[in-house]
């Protein structure tokens, strides 16, 4: 029996998000009763949730990275964050839970459910939530220089180490975004018999919150599980009229042979292969060097 301990939720979440790769989840969850107002105080009345006819300053149309390519709806609106949002967004990162953030996120949309969303879509959505809603409250980012010259000054002792540190905000910093390449995905299949043969589909955060989750009582052969897991949320879930669960994906790619898990792994790749690529470019202020920061919004940084 092994000592290995199943890996921590948010770590597995970090790791699949960072390699761009549900149970059900359901928006609906994130509604809660309000709690009763103190004596003689008259509670404050939860506005009703608009739509775009009926309020549409209140909607802002978004343009997402996979050109709604996965989807069957063609638009998406999101609301601003309030402070009931930002209160479930607390909560996420204290209990360190995906389902949470995507169930608040899921609650600022109007159009679809953030668990139905692709991951590379999601992730895109979070830093676009994070610097439209807090442009007074920027995200700190530091990076520090690696310039070779600059270090050989600092070795030296012709400038102090500090100034080989740098501080930056998201909202200032440039993401490097790239659009789904759908030209590149339709050849590649068409160039593989074996994919031609596959039901493909795209990976969700349903998908990933059901990883996660279930991750915790995987046991001993977490990492054999997940790379399966990761490989299922890629085959389509509609098939003959019936939605496949996770573990019926499972099962299927479990049975697949080592040349069609290479060509599904390809897929893979390419289908999860835009949005942002997670790294923050700046410019040192000692030097000027360009800086290639490594950085992942979470639910843990998120406020």
């Amino acid at each position: 029996m092994s000592d290995k301990k199943p890996m921590p939720r948010i770590e597995v979440y970090n790791r699949l998000a960072a390699a761009h790769t549900s149970g059900t989840g359901n928006k609906e969850s994130f509604k809660r009763p309000a709690p009763p107002p103190p004596p003689n105080v008259a509670a404050t009345p939860v506005p009703p949730v608009q739509t775009p006819g009926e309020k549409s300053a209140e909607l802002s149309p978004v343009e997402l990275p996979s050109n709604f390519i996965p989807y069957d709806f063609q638009t998406l609106y999101v609301r601003p964050i309030r402070g009931i949002h930002q209160s479930k967004f607390t909560l996420s990162a204290k209990k360190q839970s995906v389902r949470i953030l995507v169930e608040t996120v899921s609650s600022l949309l109007e159009g679809t459910s953030a668990f139905d969303l692709t991951v590379a879509d999601f992730r895109w959505l979070l830093y676009y939530l994070r610097k439209v809603n807090y442009v007074r409250v920027p995200l700190t980012v530091t990076a520090y220089c690696s310039n070779e010259d600059h270090l050989k000054r600092v070795q030296k002792e012709e400038v102090h180490a500090d100034t080989l540190k740098n501080i930056g905000s998201l909202n200032q910093s440039i993401l490097d975004e790239r659009a789904l390449d759908q030209e590149l995905l339709n050849s590649t299949i068409a160039q593989d018999e074996i994919l031609q043969k596959m039901p493909l589909g795209w990976q969700t955060m349903r998908d990933l919150v059901e990883i996660v989750e279930r991750s915790d009582s995987t046991g001993e052969d977490i990492d054999d599980w997940v790379w399966l897991a990761e490989m299922a949320s890629f085959v389509k879930k509609d098939q003959g009229g019936q939605t496949l669960t996770l573990q019926q994906r499972i099962d299927y790619v479990a049975q697949l042979t080592p040349e069609e898990t290479t060509s599904l792994a390809k897929y893979a790749q390419l289908s999860g292969d835009y949005g942002v690529s997670e790294f923050i470019r700046m410019r040192c202020k000692e030097c000027g060097a360009e800086i290639l920061e490594p950085f992942q919004l979470s639910a843990r940084n998120f406020l």
